[in-house]
């Protein structure tokens, strides 16, 4: 890498903080579902739950995931990049370790349960405020 630009270095390292966030944000994901799925047996029965059960199993969702977040990305800013000083290039001012968007995506997507309680809780409110004949679309 000795005659690559400043540019091609960040490139590089952008590249290599998105792979980093695609890996974790994918293990973290499966982990959350899995103990997600030892209390939660029957996802079917989210249509039996209040509407403020679901409203608080969101927020309690919501709050690990946000736990999870904070510890993937001190973890992956721990991360030493291999090019780091090479062209006068710092690898800690680089916004997308910052950003986390990639581990943000990644595990929503997979979060079933949450998806489904969404969905759930999200119905019930367009019901409550008279938005049922808005298309989903």
């Amino acid at each position: 890498m000795g005659g690559l630009s400043y540019y091609a270095v960040e490139v590089f390292d952008v590249v290599l903080v998105t792979i980093y966030y695609l890996v974790f944000g994918f293990t973290a994901s499966l982990a959350i579902n899995h103990v997600i799925e030892v209390f939660d047996e029957d996802a079917g029965k989210y249509q039996k739950f209040s509407t403020l059960r679901l409203g608080v199993e969101i927020a309690a969702h919501a709050i690990v995931l946000a736990v999870v977040f904070y510890f993937l990305r001190n973890l992956i800013r721990l991360i030493p990049f291999p090019y780091d000083g090479l062209r006068n290039y710092d690898h800690s001012s680089l916004y997308e370790i910052d950003g986390g968007i990639v581990l943000v995506i990644v595990i929503l997507f997979f979060q079933r349960q949450l998806i489904e309680k969404v969905g759930v809780f999200q119905n019930r409110m367009r019901e409550l405020l008279g938005f049922n004949d808005v298309p989903d679309e």
